[in-house]
């Protein structure tokens, strides 16, 4: 049996907050701040576990401000420990920490932003994409290319690629969350179903499944996000890398023969039947796609590795029955790139010591932090050099590292107005409201309002 995880409670809260707001998290946030607060530098011989480094890298006396997500006791505490081994080699530093849920965040970060340099702390929290390409136009956010230069091996390159702009990084990873089809292993092996590498063999399992009795995918598009994860897949394996590199600089237009296609194949598959009935009033965030899967009613489910979390919390049982694989190969290449996004932590261009502040970067995602992560809630960072027990988990972070190439979730790379357009449209795809031509073309229409004509 896979080893579940040690705390069930730890696991809940990571669930619901390892990916805050964003598509991927899976739950509702709440709107309450928590008041900032000071962790104290960690006195040399303080602790058994916190001993002096021999190599302290400054003395200087400091407070760095540092914003991010964890409102919860878990991460906080992950985040503690990662600022006591910080404070070994910056023994004299004072991390202010300001604590907000999603939406107070989300608000506080863009006003700031908004207002300019002079307040934004020194180290904050955001998703990366467009938006925060668009805070570094602005001339608000550090590179740190050749400040993280030393470490950068310790990390593969997932961890760098939705904060990396013309080869340049601002941000480091955290919570990365990939996108993958989750599946029960016995229903699979009742039907002598082997997992599909292409498209054509999914659309066979599916059509098996349906004769079987089975819905093949939970899906509950009531919320939107969910739909979207697989229609970002079908464009993003259609297309190519390509294509996702020239929907971002806005050398490709959304109105593109892959996104088309990509748009029939969904409409072809809800036709056949292969989503619940009314899937568009299925409540994802209520529950409502997991309790499809869990009761063995539908036999897949696309989704974030958050689910995992998920799946423990809410039916550890039913845990021992998953397996997952990524979505299969839609091109002529057989390149299989994956969807996956997360936070990300960046530097204020004003930062008064931006070495410390990459420094602090290090201590907050490196594989120390990544083992705590994964150990309280199998979620994991860019790390290399980790531990992962159970296989579960390990097949996940398999799936990331082998793709081609990664692509963040589409209502994070780009601006909040086509994020929504983009769920609003796939909504109205499941739904059979509109054609795939109507929503790629009403897509490129929201993209020119948003970004201006093609370059």
């Amino acid at each position: 049996m896979r080893k579940r995880l040690a705390a069930m409670v730890m696991a809940a809260v990571l669930a619901g907050s390892s990916m805050m707001g964003c598509a991927g998290s899976g739950e509702p946030a709440s709107t309450a701040a928590v008041e900032p607060q000071e962790t104290a530098p960690a006195k040399a011989g303080e602790d058994g576990s916190l001993e002096a480094d021999p190599g302290i890298k400054s003395d200087v006396t400091y407070t760095l401000s540092f914003w991010h997500g964890a409102t919860d006791d878990v991460r906080q505490q992950m985040y503690d420990n990662a600022i006591a081994r910080f404070n070994k080699a910056y023994p004299n530093v004072t991390v202010e920490q300001t604590r907000l849920d999603s939406d107070a965040y989300k608000t506080k970060i863009k006003t700031v932003m908004g207002a300019g340099a002079a307040d934004i702390p020194d180290v904050f929290m955001n998703w990366g994409g467009d938006v925060l390409k668009s805070y570094i136009e602005y001339g608000l956010v550090a590179d740190i290319t050749d400040l993280i230069a030393p470490y950068k091996d310790e990390y593969y390159d997932f961890e760098f690629g939705i904060s990396t702009f013309d080869d340049r990084i601002y941000g480091m990873g955290i919570g990365i969350a990939p996108s993958v089809v989750f599946y029960n292993t016995e229903i699979f092996k009742d039907l002598n179903l082997d997992v599909p590498r292409t498209w054509e063999e999914l659309d066979t399992v599916c059509a098996r499944l349906k004769e079987a009795g089975y819905i093949p995918f939970a899906l509950g598009n009531k919320n939107k996000w969910p739909g979207l994860l697989e229609y970002t897949m079908l464009g993003v394996n259609l297309g190519g890398e390509e294509m996702s590199k020239g929907l971002s600089d806005r050398t490709m237009s959304f109105d593109n023969e892959y996104f088309i296609e990509a748009g029939r194949r969904l409409a072809d598959f809800s036709r056949k039947g292969y989503y619940p009935d009314g899937t568009n009033g299925i409540d994802h965030n209520a529950g409502g796609s997991r309790m499809l899967f869990y009761n063995e009613v539908a036999a897949m489910f696309i989704m974030t590795n958050g689910f995992l979390s998920n799946c423990v919390a809410e039916d550890a049982e039913f845990y021992e029955k998953v397996g997952t694989f990524p979505y299969p190969a839609c091109n002529d290449s057989g390149e299989v790139g994956i969807v996956a996004g997360g936070n990300v932590f960046s530097i204020s261009s004003r930062c008064e010591y931006p070495e410390m502040a990459a420094d602090f970067l290090y201590y907050l995602t490196n594989a120390d932090f990544s083992q705590d992560y994964i150990d309280a809630g199998n979620s994991f960072t860019g790390a290399k050099d980790v531990r992962i027990e159970d296989p579960l988990v390990q097949e996940q972070f398999d799936n990331l590292i082998k793709a081609d190439w990664t692509q963040n979730f589409y209502d994070q790379q780009f601006v909040a107005e086509l994020g929504e357009a983009f769920k609003d449209y796939t909504q109205a795809l499941y739904g059979g409201t509109m054609t795939p031509e109507e929503v790629a073309a009403s897509l490129e229409r929201a993209a020119v309002d948003c970004y201006g004509p093609l370059k």
